[in-house]
């Protein structure tokens, strides 16, 4: 196959004419990915044309890979620098890949099939410790606390490290808590305990908890919310 070298201005006139395009097709996304190395100009110049059109987006460059040596390629292909992407996106948003070659394809089937593995809205908990074991790292509970309110998921906080005599996460934001009792509270290692607390602050009715909101075959058609509110899930 012949190759066809051109000039970078016919580079960005090319990618202005796909940007035309796009806009011309009612297609209105929120972020741009470019394949990295030759699909990142492209995707920049398809943002600033489009920003232009008065579409906003996010940019965002990621980097595929899918040498196994001298001439040769493997079956399968890596992607790097999804993270960003994945953090971002919302199951409502539009997404706009960027590559400068069509050659496989692989290369774009395979972010793709990453996106649809990592992009899930399934979320239904944040847990985290309020200080790490063994490092003792702490983290901003009430920042976490505030995106876990943004996505109606609780908060648990593991505060075995911290205890309650130093710490109470439910000030701060936290949902529910718990220990583990034989280590700082109780400190003799001989048996083996732990405790849940249930800050009665979360509202279980969401939809993202059906067995709190459908009826309980175990407790006879109860349905939890229902008949006891924020303490449907101790309850349980």
């Amino acid at each position: 196959m012949d190759k066809n070298f051109i000039q970078a201005q016919e580079l960005l006139e090319d990618s202005f004419k796909l940007a035309w395009q796009v806009y011309e097709s009612g297609f209105r996304p929120d972020f741009i990915v470019g394949v990295w190395r030759g699909g990142a100009p492209i995707g920049i110049a398809v943002q600033e044309f489009l920003d232009v059109l008065g579409v906003k987006s996010d940019h965002i460059a990621i980097r595929t890979s899918s040498y196994a040596g001298m001439d040769e390629r493997s079956k399968t292909v890596q992607v790097y620098g999804l993270n960003y992407v994945i953090k971002k996106l919302e199951s409502e948003d539009s997404l706009l890949i960027v590559d400068d070659v069509y050659d496989t394809g692989l290369s774009i089937n395979q972010v793709v099939n990453d996106l649809k593995k990592a992009c899930k809205k399934n979320t239904r908990l944040f847990f985290i410790e309020s200080m790490g074991n063994p490092k003792l790292d702490v983290l901003d509970i009430e920042k976490i606390s505030n995106e876990s309110k943004k996505n109606d998921i609780p908060l648990m906080v593991d505060n075995t490290v911290a205890t309650p005599a130093l710490l109470n996460p439910i000030k701060h934001g936290a949902n529910i808590v718990i220990y583990s009792l034989t280590k700082y509270i109780n400190g003799n290692g001989t048996a083996l305990g732990g405790a849940i607390i249930d800050g009665g602050n979360f509202d279980w009715s969401s939809g993202k908890f059906p067995e709190f909101t459908n009826p309980s075959p175990g407790y006879h058609g109860l349905i939890l919310h229902d008949d006891l509110g924020t303490a449907a899930f101790i309850a349980s």
